[in-house]
């Protein structure tokens, strides 16, 4: 069974202008323990440090200091290949519109799955798999639309979405809130989906989730109540009303639990009696919540009282125990957690130059064809461009100046194309899905203009 451990991890970033300043702790001593099979909730407020935590165990941060051990069926993990046994599923559903949901899907798996493992016909298998699955039958030939072209519902979005990273069969998935936009019932669906594929698969399952319902909260097996950067709970769903009810805070009748947690674990910035009253009583449950270990029973009176208690600094924390730090802005190469993104030469794609080529050549064609709007401003720019030029140069007098100005206005012209060209290849190279030189190439080779790209396969 597999199984994924964060031990006492804190991560910490510069403060000030230009980063100059002291460390400001956005994460602070988090552990966590996860078995294959189990769905993990993360709640908390907006700036709690949720969507970090993802990143940290996805080794996306770029910057900062990470403390602690992020350890992987027992030993600590390997960046190169943690990647090859992850998905990760942001928040926003960065499809192209003009794309259908299964060839969304197949482009997806043509360029996640390696030619050399998985054939033609092993890759339409998975697709018709994972189309079932996640219940995307009933329309799989729609386009999937955007806020000017109408395409497919949002809960069918985020299904379409998921299914494409699960191609790659990981052993963790993780999800930054997936149900936000979607009404009570499309997000019950959706997390009802997950849980089946989690259980099923073996699966670690970690989504954060805002203001979820009675019956899809009840899904999860596991809650992260997280406040300020610290836990305030974890554990079991349904041991945490028996939890807090021992501490003195009883959930009123009719109330949702979520709702309820969220809401003594919030910052309340109404008034400043009531800010520090919140800010007291969120320290002291992180401060409980590290002494109980499931065995805490005293009374909350003192929880409402204003302690002088603080998180401990990031200095302290590595006085009282033997943590292994990780600097990103120094690029302290000592720990568990990628320091740095890999270079280009340690990336190794899923398919040769040929193949990839080919596929987004195919893509992006098809792409062009029903982008009838891009067509025509294409022509429309190319025409006023052919104009632009042929003016510039026509019956020019030959002077020094005159070529002078033709030049420059040539030059122009380049750079901002080239400008978009490069600001593009950044994108693709951090996210390490296929080669720089062939999506320039088939970009190239189509005149596509680079800001309408199928943002979703951009991501790994």
């Amino acid at each position: 069974m597999t199984n994924l451990n964060l031990n006492k991890v804190s991560y910490s970033v510069k403060s000030g202008a230009k980063k100059r300043g002291p460390q400001k702790i956005v994460i602070n001593n988090i552990s966590i323990e996860m078995r294959g099979g189990e769905l993990l909730a993360i709640i908390g407020a907006s700036g709690s440090g949720k969507t970090t935590i993802l990143n940290m165990i996805a080794g996306r941060l770029t910057k900062g200091s990470v403390m602690g051990e992020i350890l992987f069926n027992g030993e600590l993990r390997d960046p190169k290949n943690f990647k090859n046994i992850l998905s990760y599923v942001e928040q926003d559903d960065n499809l192209n519109p003009y794309l259908t949901v299964q060839e969304t899907i197949e482009y997806m798996a043509k360029l996640r799955l390696p030619s050399s493992k998985s054939s033609n016909i092993d890759k339409a298998e998975r697709v018709n798999q994972y189309i079932n699955e996640m219940k995307l039958t009933s329309f799989k030939d729609s386009l999937v639309g955007s806020v000017d072209n109408r395409g497919i519902s949002g809960g069918e979005k985020k299904r379409t979405g998921i299914a494409a990273k699960l191609l790659t069969n990981p052993k963790i998935l993780l999800l930054d809130e997936p149900t936000t936009g979607l009404d009570s019932n499309t997000a019950y669906s959706v997390i009802n989906l997950l849980k089946d594929f989690t259980s099923c698969r073996d699966v670690i399952t970690i989504s954060t989730i805002h203001q979820p319902n009675y019956k899809t909260f009840s899904l999860f097996d596991k809650v992260l109540l997280l406040s300020l950067g610290g836990i305030v709970y974890s554990g079991p769903v349904s041991e945490a009303e028996r939890y807090f009810t021992d501490l003195g805070f009883v959930i009123p009748e009719f109330e949702n639990p979520a709702d309820f947690f969220s809401r003594i674990i919030s910052v309340d910035y109404s008034s400043e009696a009531g800010y520090l009253r919140s800010i007291s009583r969120i320290e002291r449950l992180k401060h409980k919540w590290a002494e109980y270990d499931y065995k805490y029973t005293e009374s909350d009176q003192e929880l409402f009282e204003f302690m002088n208690f603080r998180s401990p600094s990031v200095e302290n924390l590595i006085e009282e125990s033997p943590i292994h730090v990780e600097d990103y802005d120094t690029l302290v190469h000592s720990s568990s957690v990628e320091i740095s993104p890999p270079s280009a030469k340690k990336i190794k794609w899923n398919n040769d130059w040929f193949t990839e080529t080919e596929i987004l050549l195919s893509r992006g064609w098809l792409v062009q064809i029903r982008e009838r709007s891009f067509i025509a401003s294409f022509f429309s720019i190319s025409i006023a461009a052919m104009l632009g030029l042929g003016l510039t140069f026509y019956d020019t007098s030959g002077s020094q100046r005159s070529i002078q100005n033709s030049t420059g206005l040539v030059f122009l012209m380049t750079l901002t194309r080239e400008n978009e060209k490069r600001t593009l290849i950044k994108i693709v190279s951090c996210f390490y899905l296929h080669g720089i030189s062939h999506f320039y190439y088939a970009s190239c080779s189509l005149g596509i203009q680079f800001h309408h790209v199928d943002w979703n396969l951009l991501y790994s």
